[in-house]
């Protein structure tokens, strides 16, 4: 036949060939892998992974340290606050005293 090396065998041959292959009788390395115990839920929960996409990842981690640094720089004042029947509403606060701190250690 053209096309066909003279190495190659006919379906008949194959045939004879798989009839009388054995199977090689496993390891006992194969056995374990194959039929192990499935591990505890405990620790399946501590090695699990979830797979995120790098720019999902990037884009997380970049709100992330957006609204970290937004946080840090928002200054924090405090209101005075008081309960009108058990709400708690805010009210400006009447007398401001801003405290400079000078040095490291300062006490607040």
């Amino acid at each position: 036949m053209a096309g066909f090396d003279d190495d190659e065998l006919t379906d008949q041959e194959l045939d004879r060939l798989l009839a009388a292959w054995k199977t090689p009788i496993p390891t006992a390395s194969m056995r374990a892998a194959t039929f192990r115990k499935p591990a505890p839920v405990w620790r399946r929960m501590w090695t699990a992974s979830i797979r995120i996409p790098i720019p999902l990842a990037a884009a997380l981690i970049l709100l992330a340290a957006l609204g970290w640094w937004w946080a840090m720089r928002v200054p924090h004042v405090p209101a005075a606050s008081r309960r009108v029947n058990g709400r708690m509403l805010l009210q400006p606060v009447a007398e401001l005293r801003p405290r400079i701190i000078r040095g490291r250690n300062a006490e607040n």
